[in-house]
């Protein structure tokens, strides 16, 4: 009887991809920590509460940490029956005419920190100065004020309500200026007087989907939009703001995403990175124009090397084989064709590629994986278990036909055999 022999080997191509905020009621909005002259008696911590209810404090507390090491706080205080009013402030320091609870706080002039807790849990910690451990600030530590000054936290006025700054970056939210206590019987009012000076200014720019550093990875085989992100101030609005960018040789145009102050707007826009892109530094520039105004800011970018190969097939399915005979299954060009293995080089570098497999199995028999044979671009060679480089130098974009052969033995039982041959893809 004439037996048959199917033998399939199932393709695996590989290819890895990496890809890489509790906001509490109540908050820190001012610390004093270094009054001119001797510090003693006058040193002081602003607590605000931005809801419209009052909040009873029995649950919170106050902390200084020593930011010369670690896991150094002191207890300052805890919430005993006292509360807060609505849009209102506490005021916890040493001055006892001035404050709503009376502590000695020994605040250094930094590097230091000061933190809010709710039932003990942190949420809102304010540091200061060369901060090495990152439990004594948020974001990264906000600067030095020096004598006489107190660190505060931004705020904008949205008709009578003031909106603090919470960024959780305590460099971003908090500035420094002359201080100015505010206590629960706090009832002044805050004089401002905001004199408008036309101006166009791109305050901020960002690629929101770069890896650390600006780099940006390119996605195999497709195209990536890389999104472009501006914080422009304006001192008479965004009526007539426009912003265009240029990177890769393409112009894209920004939209708005979001106004964060009176003065100041988000727009975001994308371009187009091509996945064969050679690894290397590019430019990025944004300009924005009022029609009275233009301004254009610039910054470098890399996009970062990927060896990545794609096959059009998941099987290699040979024809039903006789003992003792040779089956070839061609290559060509076309991934459209499934039966027909094609290679394409879907990185931006050049590629050699590696190649390994294992046995063919079927039950208890076996066909050794040496028995397969590859050709691509004129080298020949049998597949094996260990992982060999075919250098073929395959350009990015570019596609290769790979052939592949099978020796059956003569001495071999009839039956399906199965295996696998690996496929990865190395820079040169």
């Amino acid at each position: 009887m004439k037996q048959t022999i199917s033998i399939i080997l199932v393709l695996i191509n590989t290819l890895a991809l990496v890809s890489l905020s509790v906001h509490a009621d109540l908050f820190i909005t001012q610390v004093f920590y270094d009054p001119a002259g001797t510090d003693t008696g006058k040193e002081w911590v602003e607590i605000y509460n931005p809801t419209d209810e009052a909040v009873a404090l029995d649950s919170y507390s106050l902390e200084t940490g020593n930011g010369a090491a670690e896991d150094s706080w002191t207890l300052e205080w805890n919430g005993t029956g006292e509360t807060i009013s609505s849009k209102g402030f506490f005021l916890i320091g040493e001055n006892e005419s001035l404050v709503d609870h009376m502590t000695a706080l020994d605040l250094q002039n930094g590097p230091d920190a000061v933190r809010l807790n709710i039932f003990g849990e942190p949420i809102s910690t304010v540091g200061w100065g060369d901060l090495l451990f990152t439990e004594y600030y948020e974001g990264s530590p906000a600067a030095l004020t020096g004598s006489g000054m107190s660190l505060q936290r931004s705020y904008a006025w949205e008709g009578s309500s003031r909106i603090f700054s919470q960024t959780s970056d305590n460099s971003v939210d908090f500035s420094i200026g002359t201080p100015s206590p505010r206590s629960s019987g706090y009832g002044g009012l805050e004089v401002e007087l905001i004199i408008l000076e036309e101006s166009l200014h791109i305050s901020n720019l960002t690629i929101e989907n770069s890896i650390e550093g600006n780099m940006i990875l390119p996605a195999p085989g497709q195209d990536k939009e890389v999104i472009v992100r501006v914080i422009v101030e304006s001192s008479n609005g965004f009526d007539t703001v426009s912003i265009v960018g240029s990177a890769l040789g393409t112009q894209f145009d920004l939209a708005p995403d979001g106004q964060l102050g009176p003065t100041e707007g988000a727009f975001t826009g994308a371009f187009p990175l091509p996945f064969s892109t050679p690894a290397g530094t590019y430019s990025l520039t944004v300009a924005v124009d009022s029609g009275t105004q233009h301004e254009e800011v610039s910054m470098s970018f890399e996009v970062m090397p990927v060896a990545a190969v794609e096959i059009d097939t998941g099987v290699l399915r040979f024809p039903e084989a006789t003992k003792g005979s040779i089956f070839e299954l061609p290559g060509d060009t076309d991934m459209g064709t499934a039966d027909l293995p094609t290679l394409r080089n879907i990185g931006n570098e050049d590629i050699d590629i590696t190649i390994s497999g294992t046995d063919l199995l079927s039950g208890s028999g076996s066909v050794s994986i040496s028995l397969l044979s590859y050709a691509i671009e004129g080298i020949f060679g049998s597949v094996t278990k260990t992982q060999e480089t075919i250098p073929i130098g395959l350009v990015s974009g570019e596609t290769v036909p790979l052939t592949f052969s099978v020796s059956v033995p003569s001495d071999i039982s009839g039956g399906t055999y199965t295996g696998n041959v690996l496929l990865s893809a190395v820079a040169r």
